[in-house]
């Protein structure tokens, strides 16, 4: 091919990003029919994925909280630690289930043992509004700090809030601070 013929040669047009909302949703019920039949085939990643999904939901499907409670066991038979904060999380809002504080205290315990951010979280709020434990400030707040290390937005938040319950520890730059550090990443 001369010089001459590869500039005929026409540019390809260039793929269209945009989709519409049935192809959205089609692709996403796709996805999770791929998990769904991934999971129950022993694949633990699929099985994380899959709860994860109907944990948050997807274009065109709400949140299944019972799938995705059920899905976060399953995963955690594979390794997946990370879901003993969402089962925590579940249970502490009731998410699909009554309200327990217990077994949402025992499943952060679970994953703060394993330096889950969120579940750190969980616990700071747990101590700082005496669910099942004491109410304890300190404890809240050595929790809230762990997560905020960990760079989990909401503890930033958290943290501050129980900085402004204590007298004695209120540092105004200190409150300031965790503000900042939690509306730059995004949480408030």
């Amino acid at each position: 091919m001369s010089s001459k013929d590869a500039l005929s040669v026409r540019k390809p047009t260039r793929l269209s990003t945009k989709a519409t909302d049935s192809d959205k949703a089609k692709s996403q019920q796709e996805a999770l029919d791929y998990y769904e039949y991934s999971a129950k085939s022993g694949d633990g990643t699929s099985s994380i994925l899959l709860a994860q999904l109907y944990y948050f939901g997807t274009e065109g499907n709400e949140p299944n909280y019972e799938k995705a409670r059920i899905n976060f066991e399953n995963s955690i038979a594979f390794g997946h630690e990370s879901s003993y904060a969402f089962l925590g999380q579940i249970y502490y809002r009731g998410e699909g289930v009554p309200v327990d504080y217990q077994k949402a205290f025992d499943f952060f315990s679970k994953a703060a043992e394993r330096n889950i951010a969120s579940a750190l979280n969980g616990l700071g709020l747990m101590y700082w509004h005496g669910q099942v434990v004491e109410k304890d400030l300190d404890m809240a707040e050595s929790y809230f700090k762990q997560a905020a290390d960990l760079k989990y937005p909401e503890a930033f938040y958290n943290y501050a809030m129980v900085l402004l319950e204590q007298p004695a520890l209120f540092k105004t730059e200190k409150v300031f601070q965790n503000f900042l550090a939690a509306t730059k990443l995004g949480k408030f």
